[in-house]
């Protein structure tokens, strides 16, 4: 999973959908991959051990919402080992100005899709459970009984998505280069 991979369906409507499923695996339960496959920006630390599960796609979910709010990734470098590195050592930092703005909530889901270990990473169903979703699906409806606050969610779905497009655009030049 990655940003490349999301396309909008219309312009007048905020829905998305997934493309290019060429490296895609049907997972069995408990069952662990043992091959290296992603593109270096989503790769889940446990990827890079090359012994893994579906909770590695809840890294990269991680990895696409911080690219989102933040409008940059999390684990970055000069060079795929570089940034590999950092995956592995490091942690996301959120005291950029990007993320004054952005709730404890949906920062605090980040930190949890981003847990190093698999084992106590957030599952997909505790995610979609998690407080930062319920509100924005509560303010979400909320906002579409007033059309005032209309205009404000559609802003900050416009800024999800310009900050996807420049972070493509750059991923793209740098791999150009």
């Amino acid at each position: 999973l990655k940003p490349e991979n999301i396309m909008m369906v219309t312009k007048s409507k905020f829905e998305v959908k997934i493309i290019d499923f060429g490296t895609a695996k049907q997972i069995k339960p408990k069952q662990k991959i043992n091959e290296f496959i992603g593109t270096c920006y989503y790769i889940a630390p446990e990827v890079l051990d090359e012994c893994y599960d579906e909770k590695c796609d809840i890294w990269s979910c991680g990895v696409i919402m911080y690219i989102l709010l933040g409008g940059y990734p999390p684990f970055n470098g000069n060079s795929n080992s570089e940034i590999y590195s950092h995956i592995k050592n490091s942690q996301p930092s959120f005291i950029e100005d990007e993320w004054k703005g952005i709730s404890e909530d949906a920062i605090e889901l980040i930190k949890a899709m981003l847990r190093k270990n698999p084992s106590t990473r957030i599952t997909a169903e505790q995610a979609l459970n998690y407080p930062w979703f319920k509100l924005y699906a509560k303010q979400s409806e909320i906002e579409q009984n007033k059309n005032n606050n209309k205009q404000m969610n559609q802003e900050i779905q416009m800024n999800a998505i310009t900050k996807m497009k420049n972070f493509v655009k750059e991923n793209r030049l740098k791999q150009a280069v």
